[in-house]
């Protein structure tokens, strides 16, 4: 893929936060590089897509990662990075985040023990779970076969016909 004439997410806050003369990025600097890269970006499918994914793999700035600017843009960087990647190597890369770690509890997660009775947090794998299953609990059958879940741009568009028809 060619490379991005655009300054990542993580280098757009840094220098936000630089030009606003604060300490340290913030959420301010987050939303300015989102907005930055949704209108200039020449890779718009790209942004949009990371987009999506961002919607499907949330991680808020509301609470705990508030004022962890860099955290943030580092995990949108990675979105972008996988937004044309595979559904495993998308989700390996979002579950191993520090961003996510937060924001999911899941980051310094012990395994259980039975003689303390300490159960390991499993709240981003029912997550997973839940974004695994959604489809075919709703009834619309199995994920598509897309070029980010493995399958080819072929099959993608032979899946929308379908799709179409029905």
């Amino acid at each position: 893929r060619a490379p991005s004439l655009q300054p990542t997410h993580l280098q757009l806050v840094e220098a936000s936060a630089s030009a606003r003369s604060a300490t340290k990025p913030d959420v301010v600097d987050v939303t300015y590089s989102w907005w930055t890269h949704a209108i200039k970006d020449n890779a718009q499918l790209r942004q949009r897509v990371a987009f999506a994914l961002s919607e499907i793999f949330v991680v808020s700035t509301a609470g705990d990662l508030g004022d962890k600017g860099r955290m943030v843009a580092s995990y949108m960087d990675m979105l972008t990075r996988n937004s044309n990647n595979t559904y495993r190597v998308l989700l390996e890369d979002v579950a191993m985040h520090p961003a996510m770690g937060i924001y999911l509890s899941h980051k310094g997660n012990r395994k259980e023990d039975l003689g303390s009775g300490r159960v390991p947090d499993e709240n981003f794998a029912r997550e997973v779970m839940q974004l695994k299953f959604s489809r075919a609990s709703a009834g619309t059958g199995p994920p598509p076969n897309l070029p980010w879940c493995g399958g080819s741009a072929s099959g993608a568009r032979a899946n929308a016909m379908t799709t179409a028809r029905t």
